[in-house]
């Protein structure tokens, strides 16, 4: 999780730019049987930025800074999946169990891993005597966990900044959009700690938001242009629950082999491709 993920569609057409973001989670379709292909999670705006469409690839490039610009070797640009049309970028109603519907914005998308990436994704409980790498479960960020002035710490891996901490301001916030729509019941995050000045950066769209045990909540897509230290994420289960998607068990993990290993966003407001 929070692996840097481009489509690299405008270098590709000739462009000099790119729409990076960071790797949410990992998950699997609904009904696709006893051995589904396994997906990746991301922002929508990221992985069909630039006008890309299900089918494309996905990579995950190696990345350099030049006098302020961002280089991609061609050698180190590693294919890893290609988009599906799994894709959600809106307000999607959802209502928890027991309570009424509520619109919730939502901002992801899924890419199938390509085969030898799916090979080193271990899709099965580890052996007796062996311990497990657990991904993460997921959780719900309920209005009535967030006291007055924050008091749910949360934190982010994302490919730009790293692993930063926060508590959440608000789980039902409204945040004006770059159209000037408002985004309706998301999640609203306060930095904290060292990084305090800032809980995200450019490049760290689509990074899973985890709570103190290390479940995911939401999945960050933005920031406020006017103050870096506020960030916006949708959250986890309206968001599965748009795609169709389950999130991967606690025995789910993906090995990070290239192929030779393995088994034979229009970019944002908020979220930035400059360094």
């Amino acid at each position: 999780m929070g692996a840097l993920l481009s489509n690299m569609a405008n270098l590709l057409a000739g462009g000099k730019q790119a729409a990076l973001g960071s790797i949410g989670c990992f998950g699997f379709q609904v009904g696709q049987g006893q051995t589904p292909i396994p997906l990746l999670l991301g922002n929508e705006h990221v992985l069909f930025a630039d006008g890309a469409q299900a089918g494309d690839l996905l990579f995950q490039p190696g990345m350099q800074t030049r006098v302020g610009q961002l280089h991609f070797p061609e050698d180190q640009l590693v294919a890893i999946a290609e988009l599906t049309n799994l894709r959600f970028l809106g307000h999607y109603g959802y209502a928890y169990q027991g309570e009424a519907p509520k619109d919730y914005f939502i901002d992801i998308a899924a890419a199938r891993l390509l085969p030898d990436w799916a090979h080193a994704f271990v899709n099965a409980p580890p052996s007796q005597g062996r311990r497990p790498v657990k991904s993460p479960k997921m959780a719900r960020i309920h209005p009535a966990d967030v006291g007055l002035g924050g008091t749910y710490p949360v934190w982010k891996q994302g490919q730009a900044s790293g692993r930063t901490e926060g508590v959440v301001l608000s789980a039902l916030a409204e945040v004006e959009g770059p159209d000037g729509e408002l985004r309706r019941n998301v999640i609203r995050i306060q930095a904290t700690g060292s990084n305090n000045s800032a809980f995200c950066s450019h490049g760290d769209s689509g990074a899973p938001l985890l709570n103190r045990k290390g479940d995911v909540v939401g999945i960050l897509w933005g920031m406020d242009p006017k103050r870096p230290g506020i960030a916006y994420a949708s959250h986890i289960h309206p968001s599965l629950h748009a795609l169709g998607i389950v999130l991967a068990q606690p025995y789910h993990t993906l090995t990070p082999k290239g192929p030779s290993q393995a088994h034979n966003d229009t970019p944002s407001p908020f979220i930035s491709t400059r360094p």
